[in-house]
């Protein structure tokens, strides 16, 4: 029976343990407190403010850490924000177009599952965008979040790969 024993141990392979960092804990915090939930994937926060108008006219704007103001006569906005960390910003943007604080709650959850919601003030749709790595020949994932009201769309990323290069590129050509 000792000789069975010691077979049964030889034969376990050892596999190196895996220790994911942690992640910060909302526990016991009310409904609607912004807690970023993701890892920091970039130093920055950026913003890119790209309005149009009916005439054609293209305006954009980049900014790091803060939100750029509207410029006059634009018929729609579009704020693309990459870097989900800076909390404080993701209020802003919460308080300047009355956002629910619920769904800035999951714009931070980067844990949230592929959702679509109507609300008050616009839709909410968030998902996870897989792209491939070719340097590290991995696939990474990302959560994006989009909020659309009457003229704004606002995308929230995590990284800063440009998911919307298609998108830019309609806008420019008209």
């Amino acid at each position: 029976m000792e000789y069975f024993a010691r077979m049964m141990n030889l034969r376990k392979p050892k596999l190196p343990s895996v220790r994911l960092p942690k992640r910060p804990r909302k526990t016991g915090l009310p409904p609607g407190t912004l807690v970023f939930t993701g890892r920091k994937k970039v130093e920055e926060t950026h913003v890119t403010l790209v309005q149009f108008n009916a005439e054609g006219q293209i305006f954009e704007q980049h900014a790091k850490d803060l939100l750029p103001t509207p410029e006059e006569g634009a018929k729609v906005s579009w704020y693309d924000i990459r870097g989900l960390h800076n909390v404080e910003l993701i209020q802003a943007v919460g308080d300047r177009f009355n956002i629910h604080p619920l769904v800035l709650e999951d714009v931070l959850n980067t844990q949230q599952r592929p959702k679509f919601e109507e609300h008050e003030g616009g839709l909410f749709l968030t998902v996870q965008s897989l792209s491939f790595d070719r340097e590290n020949l991995e696939i990474k994932t990302e959560q994006v979040a989009i909020y659309a009201g009457a003229g704004f769309v606002i995308s929230f990323q995590e990284d800063e790969d440009d998911l919307f290069p298609a998108i830019r590129e309609r806008i420019h050509s008209g």
